[in-house]
């Protein structure tokens, strides 16, 4: 019998101008091992962890948990659990595991899941049971106020469907950390009324038939694959330049893409340490809003 988390952390954050280069910032993450049975997880569960959290931020499983009822207050929810191929080795387990939490993400959520400020985090179980390994897959959500440094948000009522429609669980706007001109992290803001450091573009994805090798590829990659995505969200032609305005894609490093992590969440943010001060979306020939 074995237990095992997989993160899906193994995350990237860089920043490139317009026309794009950029610089990159990698957090941790890795997997922990523990005997998980007794943790019997459902779909529906909502909790709060007491057992310590990783480098991610999540719990190093779910045996800590502390079950509550979905309308009091909370910070994780199980939404999948189900049987997955036992005989698989590591890579290969992860590779489906992964896939399989965001399949049943978006089918849950009613959207992709990284259209909104939703982490996912997946946990194995293993049990041999009449000499036939069996694994089982539990795939758990959370809110969080940031991308890389993650502080949860306790929340109430179930997650199921709130990205179907507009609401305040959308990705929108940001507040990037800087160090001199280096980000260091990325917090999510509540809403877009005042001056923010940059905005949620849309999603791009790296190319299945042309991966990177390695971190300076998936920078490159990275890049082309974003910056589309700001342009059309920006209402600019592909030839415009900018000093203005930067590209922030926040994704998977080289072992997520690995494991078959591709898809990128790009923002659009100014240069400088300014703000903007109202949307840039569509916004064309005009000025940009900046302060």
């Amino acid at each position: 019998m074995g237990y095992s988390r997989g993160s899906f952390l193994g995350a990237a954050l860089a920043v490139a101008s317009l026309t794009l280069s950029g610089c990159a910032l990698l957090p941790g993450g890795g997997a922990a091992t523990k005997d998980p049975l007794a943790a019997g997880d459902k779909v529906g569960e909502c909790w709060n962890s007491t057992s310590a959290p990783a480098q991610n931020g999540f719990p190093q499983s779910t045996l800590g948990r502390k079950l509550v009822d979905c309308s009091a207050s909370h910070e994780f929810e199980t939404f999948f659990v189900g049987e997955t191929d036992g005989t698989a080795g590591r890579d290969t387990m992860l590779t489906t595991g992964y896939d399989r939490c965001e399949r049943e993400a978006e089918g849950y959520l009613g959207a992709h899941r990284q259209t909104g400020r939703l982490e996912v985090e997946m946990y194995t179980e293993d049990k041999t049971a009449n000499g036939t390994m069996k694994r089982w897959l539990t795939c758990v959500l959370a809110e969080s106020r940031s991308y890389l440094v993650r502080t949860f948000v306790p929340r109430t009522g179930l997650l199921k469907g709130v990205l179907a429609q507009p609401g305040p669980l959308l990705f929108g706007c940001v507040e990037p950390r800087y160090e001199g001109s280096n980000v260091q992290d990325v917090d999510y803001l509540p809403n877009c009324d005042g001056p923010h450091g940059g905005e949620f573009a849309g999603l791009a994805k790296l190319d299945p038939g042309a991966l990177p090798t390695s971190a300076t590829e998936l920078q490159t990659a990275a890049v082309s694959a974003c910056e589309k995505t700001a342009m059309d969200y920006l209402g600019w032609p592909s030839t415009k330049t900018s000093k203005d305005v930067t590209v922030l894609w926040l994704g998977p490093q080289m072992d997520g893409v690995k494991h078959g992590l591709l898809t990128l969440r790009c923002l659009v943010v100014p240069t400088g340490g300014r703000h903007f001060t109202g949307t840039v979306q569509g916004i064309g020939e005009q000025a940009l809003p900046l302060a």
